[in-house]
Formats: structure tokens, C-alpha cells, sequence
């Protein structure tokens, strides 16, 4: 393959790497403008090489499978989205700046292969799917789960917080399970009740705001509960 034929593909992936980087990067992903232009390329340079052999090596009578390094570039790539996937608490972070990732690796083997047409289309494509679609899953209804642990000193401030919870709108009681802690006459704690709610709303608001609605909807409760924190989902 002519040296300048390579050259263009490798810039055109380089290109469309960054256009999909510079769109992550202005949202403050840490897998920015940088990071999308050197997986392109790498997989553009790997497809490229993969076809090189495909073609046979001097002095080498068998040619080589060139799905093989193609093969290679996706697993390899899987294991660079996974670092980009970040829990914390209830939310979750990292997911789509993975995709893109996976999706410019694909662009780049689009690239080294030829296709630049399709690759220039997709990516185009990624470009206002990202753009246009954050606006629209704002406005998407789901349903979102909360694991709520409210600790209460009797039985009856923990039936306040549950009929407290059972009249707000839009928000169902899933399960409920409690338990009574022992006094413990060391550390002079007196016996508690630890309850744990699981909360289910189909609603427009993130996880993480509605989390936040209920605990500012659970401070407003006389007496105050003694203790109120999320369990993280498995």
C-alpha cells in the first residue's frame, strides 16, 4: 500500500478522533480530546498493519489473518473503557465516554481499512446523537431506585418516617426491612432501630436528585430521624 494512502487514513482517523474527543473534552471527561485522537489512530495503524501482513511479509510464505489484530484492537479497548467507568455512591459516571471510546476504535479500523466515507458518516452521526440526545433523556421519564437506611429510636418515629414516605407523590415502597439494635451499656448507646427502605419513583429527575429530595424531604420530620444514609446498590 502507497505510503501517502496510509498517511491520509491515519489522518482522517486523527481527525474524526478529535471532533469526538473535543465533544467529551468541553463536557470535562477525563478521556478528552487526546485520548479519542491516539485510540483512532492506534486502531487505524493496527488495521493498516493487519492488512500489510494479510498481504504477505517478504521472505514469508503464509500470509497472515487479518482479523485477527482487528479482534485484538476491540478487547484491547474494552479493558481502556472499563478505567473510564467510575461508581460513586448512587451514580454512576464514565459510561458513555467509554462507548465513544469503542466507538472511535471502530471509526479507526474503519479508516485503516478504507471505509472513510462510513467512518466520516458515523462519525457525524456520534457527533449529534450526543449533542441532541442528552436534551431528550432529560426529558425521558425512568424509574429510579433508591436503598435508604434511617436509624430511629422507637418503632412509632420509624412508622412516621414510613407513612411520611408513602404519601409523597410518584414514590412507591418497594421493601422494608428493620432491625432493633441492643442497648449497648458500654458506649452508652441506647436501642435503636435501623430500617431499611427501598424507594422506586418513574420520574424525569436524576438519581441523584432524587436522593436529594428525599432527604430534604425526611429532614422536615419532628422528631428528626437519628441517622439517614444510601446503601449502594450490588
Amino acid at each position: 500500500m502507497p505510503l501517502d494512502v496510509m498517511l491520509l487514513r491515519l489522518a482522517t482517523a486523527a481527525l474524526l478522533g478529535s471532533i469526538i474527543g473535543y465533544e467529551r473534552d468541553i463536557h470535562g471527561r477525563a478521556a478528552g480530546l487526546r485520548t479519542h485522537m491516539l485510540v483512532s489512530i492506534g486502531a487505524t495503524l493496527f488495521t493498516l498493519v493487519s492488512m500489510e501482513f494479510s498481504m504477505g511479509v517478504d521472505g514469508l510464505t503464509t500470509r497472515g489473518d487479518p482479523g485477527r489484530i482487528a479482534a485484538q484492537i476491540v478487547t484491547g479497548i474494552g479493558f481502556l473503557g472499563a478505567g473510564t467507568i467510575l461508581k460513586s455512591g448512587v451514580s454512576i459516571k464514565g459510561l458513555t465516554t467509554a462507548a465513544c471510546l469503542w466507538l472511535v476504535a471502530a471509526i479507526g479500523m474503519a479508516c485503516g481499512s478504507g471505509n472513510l466515507t462510513l467512518a466520516i458518516i458515523v462519525t457525524l452521526s456520534a457527533v449529534i446523537l450526543l449533542i441532541g440526545a442528552k436534551q431528550l433523556e432529560l426529558n425521558i421519564p425512568r424509574t429510579c431506585q433508591l436503598k435508604l437506611m434511617v436509624v430511629t429510636a422507637t418503632f412509632d418515629e420509624m412508622t412516621v418516617i414510613r407513612d411520611h414516605l408513602a404519601a409523597q407523590k410518584n414514590i412507591i415502597i418497594k421493601e422494608l426491612n428493620f432491625s432493633f439494635h441492643k442497648e449497648n451499656q458500654r458506649l452508652s448507646r441506647p436501642r435503636q432501630l435501623k430500617t431499611l427502605f427501598i424507594l422506586e419513583s418513574f420520574t424525569r429527575k436524576s438519581q441523584t436528585v432524587f436522593a436529594a429530595d428525599i432527604f430534604a424531604s425526611l429532614k422536615k420530620i419532628d422528631p428528626l430521624p437519628i441517622h439517614i444514609s444510601l446503601v449502594n446498590n450490588h
